[in-house]
């Protein structure tokens, strides 16, 4: 009865519709909340739920549900898994090695985690999707257990490359000069033999190896691929100023991967931290540094680069910055980044949601892109999270809505670290923080509805879950959310969450293509 009335409590919030007008290049949203009376939503849907199981993820329609978690294998403790989550679309799943910073140390490995195929009856029952087996463990190269091996992933879209960041690794020169330069692990898998096997293809060294202010600069803390291109971020470079940043660009080319271009910072801001999150798909690339200054101090920005095939001005260039509509001092606009086709999404965990409560629950934004002629942006929606928990009980708390994204089709996901749970197993309904939640949108007709709150059917305190998020399909959609854990609490505690709908892929994503 108790795991009923805590999967009413997190399913109850308002599915809320985002519909766009543009005008003169600007948009104004709209926003329709069907509003309820919050108590007897819980009360109803506690009487709906009984019986059923008690899954948390069981949101509005029942559309998306948990399907399980993934847990450490022995391999990787005591550590576990990480934080850092990274999905194709055939169903592979990529996750970092969990990582102790007080002492230094990580689990030195990533884990690769597989969707069974559904079978032909399967697809068409809206069975559950999402990687359920081991794939594989692949261990760092030399052993390393303090290069940060694994707090960044990357898997091409189809699944055949994997991006592996040791930002902690040192470089080429002795203490200091070398201390934590960071390097990236390329993997390809090799389908020659009978069995599908990971094989290293390259290691990528950071190019301002040292150079002045390479020591610490953490190259692969972020990483993006798309099977052509592999773009890593060293948000605390310091040959600018401190922690200005940096990021490059590798090309697969014949003769292997190339150093094709570096974006240092635009303003060479101090501590601006130019490349904490980075996204790319074909001739873009966003970056995103979260700590960026503009009309206020850590607002946060997003610049956008385009490779250029004109025969006078080959290779890549800076196209345009994208601002926060809704500046806020700390909002940490570009903490996260997105793009896939036209549609870019930046994640501002820190922003308030109104100017009425401020309660920096996060926001985040969605611009619509003109991939072709002259670069033009146009702002589509900016997307709050749906009523919290906490909310429902009188308080207010951030959530931190937008600390991680996901952008795959009509699809959306947002990680809040910061959620709330309802702990009502005793007789005065306890709030359980930190717990974490991922927000779910979906795109039909031009707008964006939120239409699921996916959280632990066992909510644990300052899990954080949704610290890392990444949708993957095969067949059927699937969103994996990573926890960030507490070591203090036990050994080895990342765990990932596997959610899906029970509806059919082609249902999901038939109105975003159409719109595409």
């Amino acid at each position: 009865m108790a795991r009923a009335r805590r999967a009413s409590v997190g399913a109850f919030h308002e599915g809320r519709e985002i519909s766009v007008a543009g005008k003169r290049g600007e948009s104004d949203a709209r926003i329709h909340l069907r509003r309820g009376m919050a108590m007897l939503g819980i009360a109803v849907l506690a009487l709906l739920m009984i019986g059923g199981g008690g899954a948390l993820a069981a949101v509005r329609d029942g559309v998306w549900q948990h399907q399980g978690d993934l847990n450490a294998p022995r391999e990787t403790l005591p550590l576990g898994l990480g934080s850092c989550v990274s999905a194709s679309t055939d169903g592979l799943l990529a996750v970092g090695g969990g990582i102790d910073r007080d002492v230094g140390m990580d689990a030195g490995s990533v884990t690769l985690w597989q969707t069974a195929v559904p079978s032909r009856a399967d697809s068409g029952s809206g069975a559950a999707a999402g990687p359920r087996s081991l794939a594989a463990v692949i261990p760092h190269p030399k052993g390393s257990t303090s290069s940060g091996f694994g707090m960044s992933v990357a898997l091409d879209p189809r699944g055949r490359l994997l991006c592996v960041g040791a930002p902690y690794e040192a470089g080429g020169l002795a203490w200091p000069e070398g201390f934590q330069v960071g390097r990236v692990y390329i993997y390809e898998l090799d389908r020659r033999g009978p069995q599908l096997e990971w094989q290293l293809a390259a290691v990528l060294a950071s190019p301002a190896d040292g150079l002045p202010g390479s020591a610490g600069g953490h190259f692969g803390a972020s990483i993006a691929t798309d099977g052509i291109h592999v773009v890593v971020g060293s948000p605390d470079d310091s040959a600018q100023a401190f922690a200005a940043g940096r990021c490059d660009v590798f090309t697969r080319g014949t003769e292997g991967w190339k150093h094709a271009a570096h974006f240092p910072s635009p303003t060479g801001e101090m501590t601006g931290r130019f490349g904490r999150s980075v996204a790319v798909d074909g001739d873009f690339i966003v970056v995103g540094w979260s700590q960026g200054d503009g009309s206020f101090p850590d607002q946060g920005r997003t610049d956008l680069y385009r490779l250029s095939r004109q025969s006078t001005r080959t290779g890549w260039h800076h196209g345009a910055v994208l601002q926060s509509p809704a500046p806020t001092q700390g909002g940490m606009f570009g903490a996260s980044v997105g793009i896939d086709g036209d549609l870019i999404a930046v994640g501002a965990p820190r922003e308030w949601t109104t100017q009425v409560d401020r309660d920096r629950s996060g926001q985040v934004h969605l611009w619509r892109l003109n991939r072709t002629g002259a670069i033009r942006l146009r702002l589509e929606a900016s997307i709050a999270p749906p009523r919290s928990i906490c909310r429902a009980v009188g308080e207010v708390r951030p959530e931190a809505f937008g600390m991680s994204l996901a952008l795959r089709g009509s699809l959306l996901a947002v990680g809040a670290t910061e959620a709330c749970a309802l702990d009502e197993t005793e007789h005065e309904p306890a709030v359980l923080e930190g717990c974490g939640c991922i927000h779910v949108l979906e795109r039909s007709n031009g707008i964006w509805t939120a239409t699921a709150r996916l959280q632990s059917p066992q909510p644990t305190p300052e899990a954080h879950d949704g610290w890392g998020v990444a949708i993957g399909a095969q067949r059927h959609p699937w969103i994996a959310a990573a926890r960030l854990g507490d070591l203090e609490r036990s050994a080895g505690p990342g765990r990932v969450l596997i959610f899906s709908p029970t509806r059919r892929l082609e249902e999901v994503t038939a109105a975003g293509e159409s719109n595409r």
